[in-house]
């Protein structure tokens, strides 16, 4: 090898250095308090550990994970209910900070990451706020104790998935299923997040990776989806 073929590897090392670097510096300038590595994370408070987050549980693993006469249909019924109703706490926040911030700042974060359609939602705070349902309520005590003996809402270990796509100008969604033409990049990780005195820390537990679709995310109440039709290809 010549020299200069090992001053280019040896510039491109310290640019690959520079550049992983920069990428866990600028999580923290971003403001949101959190690290990316493994630096530390056997220091961190302890884990959640296993238990079923009601907050994000879908209908199935909520209906499979006891026996409908242990866990009755109707009450799982009630629990997506409730955390697919309108926060309207939340909605008043979000409006009273609109009207407070920067209309120059608004539009720029528009621009930047679109509408979002979303209203804020209901969830659980605690395995407390799951006595505002009658039907949980209706329960008896042994039932209950061994339903939040795994019950939880809060989750340490999240999968990501990103997608960047540029579609044409004049292309508009016509179909729910419906996916933009033009380039694309799909990626997904999976992070594990532990708390410390010195803030929260990013455990990558798979590192980024291409994955060949997207992941749908599967509603609530899936009869109201509109029915699936196969593209033509």
């Amino acid at each position: 090898m010549d020299q200069a073929t090992q001053e280019g590897d040896s510039s491109a090392e310290e640019r690959s250095l520079q550049s992983q670097s920069g990428a866990q510096t600028g999580v923290e300038d971003l403001g949101l308090g959190l690290q990316g590595g493994l630096k530390g994370a056997d220091s961190s408070e302890a884990g959640i550990g296993v238990t079923l987050n009601l907050n994000t549980a879908p209908r199935a693993v909520l209906e499979g994970m006891f026996a409908e006469h242990e866990f009755p249909w109707h009450v799982i019924q009630d629990i997506l209910e409730f955390r697919n109703e309108l926060d309207e706490v939340a909605m008043e926040a979000m409006e009273t900070q609109r009207e407070e911030q920067d209309e120059l700042l608004t539009d720029l974060q528009t621009s930047f990451y679109g509408e979002d359609p979303d209203n804020p939602r209901r969830y659980f705070r605690s395995l407390e706020d799951l006595s505002k349902i009658d039907s949980w309520v209706a329960l008896s005590e042994e039932v209950q104790s061994e339903l939040t003996s795994v019950f939880g809402v809060q989750s340490d270990v999240f999968t990501v998935f990103l997608t960047a796509r540029i579609p044409p100008p004049e292309w508009q969604q016509e179909d729910y299923y419906q996916e933009a033409p033009g380039p694309v990049l799909r990626l997904r990780a999976v992070f594990w997040r532990r708390g410390s005195e010195s803030g929260v820390r990013l455990v990558p537990v798979i590192p980024w990776f291409e994955v060949a679709r997207e992941k749908w995310r599967i509603p609530d109440f899936q009869d109201d989806l509109p029915l699936y039709e196969p593209p033509d290809w």
